[in-house]
């Protein structure tokens, strides 16, 4: 497989303002990774909770064909991911795309799509009150939807490639990139943008951005309840490099992979019998970090409440060294059994030198550990 650093940059397409084609909308949002397919998919069988999934056929340019598909007809949506091809079902539960469908996050390879989805209108709105739902994620009004896309929008100097009206009144923001990311890459930046969002106030669907196994409403394709057009329009900007758009977001991908890299060693003679990198370590973001490392993202699920000791003690002690501090480090040991304050703060006190390698990890895990089928490490 090809990575992004690897493959040459796309001439960005940009549209004039205004509203474009479902077909002008799908070229520039098509993943277009060779080794890798798209889907449509729309609820059918079983009163709405059985998933079709249509994949795009090998060798077909996925823009005109999904646009074909999807152009006129109710209740159509299509991944912003790219599959492996190789595990692909038709049909799946509602949901996460089922174990047999494909669309699953294990599953993803490759996006260059980065949508927010900002919710809302009087159809969800009212939904909500039915059921005896909490309306705090949503905006009532279509209007208050528009109103507040574009006052993120300013507030952030964010300028979507693309903004999709989704025939409820709510609003769906797109940006897109010159060329696909891998899902791993796309993950940590994603939750970056969801921080971004709640620093600025706006009200989205956070699982639909972050999910590598979701859907989005089609544009051509036609809202059930209220019976309009998905209808994408252009700001008349272009898709994003990735250097671009992670300096618009503020994700510096340097730390991260300078933290996860193969390097040298020194070691330490502790209680714990583990290596750890020399103090000389980049600035780093243990969130961000974790995004790339499961190691890292295992250790702090749950506040630490299932975390083995030695993971303990090195996810403590990374937590304190990054951009988070002390305080996140309390907050993902919180859980753990016997947790208490201040003998938590001896123990991180007590460790010298900069945050565990990738051996130290491996080892603290053990066999069937995250570490053993990660990318990035060397063990």
């Amino acid at each position: 497989m090809i990575s992004n650093s690897e493959q040459e940059v796309k001439s960005p397409v940009v549209y004039p303002r205004g509203a474009i084609t479902p077909e002008q909308f799908f070229t520039v949002a098509q993943v277009g990774a060779p080794d890798a397919i798209q889907c449509f998919a729309t609820w059918t069988r079983d009163g709405g909770r059985i998933t079709d999934n249509g994949w795009c056929p090998k060798g077909t340019e996925f823009a005109p064909w999904v646009a074909a598909k999807v152009e006129g007809h109710p209740a159509m949506y299509y991944t912003p991911g790219a599959y492996d091809p190789a595990n692909t079902r038709r049909f799946s539960k509602k949901g996460e795309g089922g174990p047999d469908s494909g669309r699953t996050g294990e599953n993803s390879l490759w996006f260059n799509d980065f949508g927010l989805d900002i919710d809302g209108g009087p159809y969800k709105w009212a939904e909500h009150i039915e059921r005896g739902e909490s309306t705090d994620g949503l905006y009532e009004t279509a209007k208050e939807c528009y109103d507040a896309a574009v006052a993120f929008m300013k507030a952030s100097k964010m300028l979507p490639t693309f903004v999709v009206e989704t025939g409820s009144g709510g609003v769906q923001l797109h940006y897109l990139l010159t060329n696909p990311i891998r899902c791993d890459e796309w993950r940590a930046r994603t939750a970056r943008l969801v921080e971004l969002t709640k620093h600025h106030g706006l009200k989205i669907d956070a699982p639909v951005t972050t999910n590598a196994a979701g859907l989005l409403r089609a544009p051509g394709s036609i809202h059930q309840k209220s019976g309009k057009v998905v209808q994408a329009h252009s700001l008349g900007i272009a898709p994003y490099t990735l250097e671009k758009w992670d300096k618009k977001i503020g994700f510096d991908p340097a730390s991260v992979r300078q933290l996860l890299a193969p390097r040298t060693r020194t070691a330490r003679a502790d209680s714990i019998n583990a290596e750890v990198l020399d103090n000389q370590h980049q600035p780093y973001s243990y969130k961000q970090a974790a995004q790339f490392c499961g190691a890292m993202r295992k250790a702090a699920e749950r506040n630490g409440r299932e975390t083995p000791y030695l993971v303990w003690i090195l996810a403590g002690r990374a937590a304190a060294l990054s951009t988070e501090g002390k305080d996140y480090a309390h907050e993902i040991s919180s859980g753990y059994r016997g947790y208490d304050y201040g003998k938590t703060e001896k123990k991180l006190a007590s460790f010298s030198g900069g945050p565990a390698s990738c051996a130290a990890w491996a080892a603290a895990y053990g066999a069937g550990g995250p570490c053993d089928s990660c990318e990035f490490g060397e063990v």
